[in-house]
């Protein structure tokens, strides 16, 4: 599969090759055997070992010259890997598009789901890695809510008004200075609740902000509105039974 997406790439994790008219499109110059590997291995009972050649070639579906079927194939194949390990391939698909050289965890998405949204500025003109990217932005945003809520009933307030805070009271209630600083636990779940919604607000004003059309999407006006609408919130629903996998870490 790799040979046929276009080649060696580097290991997940290191410096991403920059992206320009010198790399070459997905496929290289037969198109045709990539998309007949990917089918092949659609049909596989396993897609974990065509994981090092679908996520290092992901960046190679943002150069212009990419068939459109061929992305949408490559795209197949991650959900399909995604829906047996979402949260080690949400944090590798992050690192993969990523801009900056600092490499993300799992941890590092639920702690702050925004980082999903630090990716190369051309993913969110291509449609089938948008789409990807917002499954990705979407489990973070729930396992996040999720973590604090676990975190509110497992440290009642009564338990922790004495002593150091823990990181997430500090995320919570802004106490850097030896005591928790609510009162009540009414008073944390709502700052819980509006530490939610603004997460949640900042990834959709980030997302409008990005999809945009701009002077680059001149000549292909359908491609930008099919990017645009797929931060329709409307389309967001929270499938939390994605979030967790017993065999994935």
């Amino acid at each position: 599969l790799e040979a046929a997406l276009g080649g060696a790439n580097p290991p997940l994790g290191g410096a991403n090759p920059p992206l320009g008219s010198a790399n070459p499109p997905l496929g290289g110059a037969n198109p045709t055997r990539a998309l007949l590997a990917l089918q092949g291995a659609l049909l596989a009972p396993n897609p974990e070992p065509y994981r090092p050649a679908l996520l290092g070639n992901l960046r190679r579906a943002l150069v212009a010259g990419t068939p459109r079927r061929l992305a949408d194939s490559m795209c197949d194949l991650w959900r399909r890997l995604y829906a047996g390990f979402p949260r080690r391939t949400g944090a590798d698909t992050v690192n993969a598009l990523r801009v900056a050289s600092h490499t993300y965890s799992q941890e590092d998405l639920t702690r702050d789901p925004l980082v999903v949204l630090s990716v190369a500025p051309p993913v969110f003109r291509c449609p089938p890695l948008l789409s990807c990217l917002l499954t990705v932005l979407e489990a973070s945003l729930t396992s996040s809510d999720v973590q604090f809520a676990s975190h509110c009933q497992l440290n009642p307030v009564a338990e922790v008004t004495g002593g150091l805070p823990s990181s997430d009271d500090v995320i919570l209630t802004g106490a850097t200075n030896g005591a928790s600083k609510v009162s009540s636990e009414q008073e944390r779940e709502e700052l819980r609740s509006a530490l939610s919604l603004a997460t949640y607000s900042a990834s959709i004003q980030l997302l409008l902000e990005a999809c945009l059309p701009g002077p680059e999407c001149g000549a292909s006006p359908l491609e930008a509105q099919g990017a645009q609408q797929l931060t329709d919130p409307q389309d967001w629903r929270p499938n939390a039974h994605q979030l967790t996998d017993p065999q994935d870490g």
